[in-house]
């Protein structure tokens, strides 16, 4: 299986420690089960910007699935190999669970609301697998399908500043809405819950 692993980061942010101790982790696992494994970097001013050069560099590589983590992430290797379990068993596109890193810590998993999207606060907590409207992607997978259905460079922010908050999308909740008028779900697998740096 050949993978994509996505790790853009922005010209004026560092790696943090603990994300590169983990980075490097993952990829000796991954090294072992997936000989095919490939890292791209991309290091941008704008985040969009980062995400639509890996997203057109992946492109050209032919990939099983592409794994996104962001640079201020926190993951054991087993995460990651969850998410590609999800992918080996048919489905699409996949998130983790997360909180922003700021209070009130919401969940970055999103419903639809009246607006466009809200924080899924509500989330199911009697299943670890559910449908759901968008999400970061501080840690999710994608399969090569939806590689292969999506333009080029699909990270585009929508909306402008006076748009209400969530009528404003930022570039991972746009891709979401493009995959999703594209046909395809997203789910999100809660057992799955990488720490978040910042």
């Amino acid at each position: 299986m050949k993978i994509i692993i996505a790790v853009p980061t922005s010209s004026h942010f560092y790696l943090m420690k603990k994300f590169a101790l983990d980075l490097m982790e993952l990829r000796l696992v991954f090294d072992k089960f997936f000989p095919e494994t490939k890292f791209i970097y991309s290091e941008y001013a704008w985040i969009e910007d980062a995400r639509n050069t890996i997203w057109h560099k992946a492109k050209k590589e032919s990939p099983d699935c592409i794994l996104w983590t962001d640079s201020d992430m926190t993951f054991t290797p087993k995460m990651g190999l969850q998410l590609v379990g999800h992918i080996k068993q048919g489905y699409d596109f996949v998130s983790s669970l997360y909180f922003a890193g700021a209070e009130p810590h919401m969940p970055l998993i999103y419903k639809s609301n009246e607006y466009g999207v809200t924080y899924y606060n509500d989330y199911p907590r009697d299943k670890n697998f559910f449908e759901i409207e968008a999400c970061g992607f501080g840690m999710c997978i994608q399969s090569k399908k939806v590689l292969e259905k999506l333009e080029d460079y699909p990270f585009n922010r929508v909306g402008n500043e006076f748009s209400p908050l969530f009528n404003q999308l930022g570039e991972d909740l746009s891709f979401c809405k493009k995959a999703k008028e594209a046909g395809f779900k997203i789910h999100c697998d809660s057992s799955i819950t990488p720490g978040h740096l910042r």
